[in-house]
């Protein structure tokens, strides 16, 4: 595994705090839950039936979302690492028809895919200025 140029700094959700030393690598895993309910307009929430009393056929209800989001670091020199982000996502949402029907719907999958870099652009003492720049790409359609 590899090891950062001055680890233990940031906290674990920050991604892309730190560089890597040329030929080190550091794989991670992450896991997110996220449990939602009701809607809003802007910061105002609405009911099912206020939803619905504007002219939609549906309204959604509760979802619910888990992420399991795989990385990888590369470091390329000691001023370049290289990264890519991959997250799996299975999404359940609860719906409320016009008629007073309900049904689920679930979708899972690969989500937009990440490439990144970080390159140092400075260093003094223990403190460093580095570039994050990334790419997201969309979900593979078919």
């Amino acid at each position: 595994m590899g090891q950062a140029l001055h680890p233990g700094h940031e906290p674990i959700g920050v991604m892309g705090a730190h560089i890597h030393h040329e030929g080190n690598w550091m794989f991670s895993y992450r896991w997110m839950r996220m449990e939602m309910e009701g809607n809003r307009a802007g910061t105002d929430r609405l009911g099912t039936a206020e939803v619905l009393g504007q002219g939609y056929n549906v309204a959604p209800e509760r979802m619910t979302m888990e992420m399991h989001m795989f990385g990888a670091m590369y470091g390329v020199s000691d001023d370049l690492t290289l990264m890519l982000m991959l997250p799996w996502l299975d999404t359940e949402m609860e719906h409320v028809t016009g008629m007073g029907g309900r049904f689920t719907t679930e979708a899972g999958g690969v989500g937009d895919v990440t490439f990144g870099a970080l390159y140092r652009l400075g260093q003094w003492g223990s403190h460093q200025l580095h570039l994050n720049a990334g790419l997201a790409a969309d979900r593979f359609h078919r």
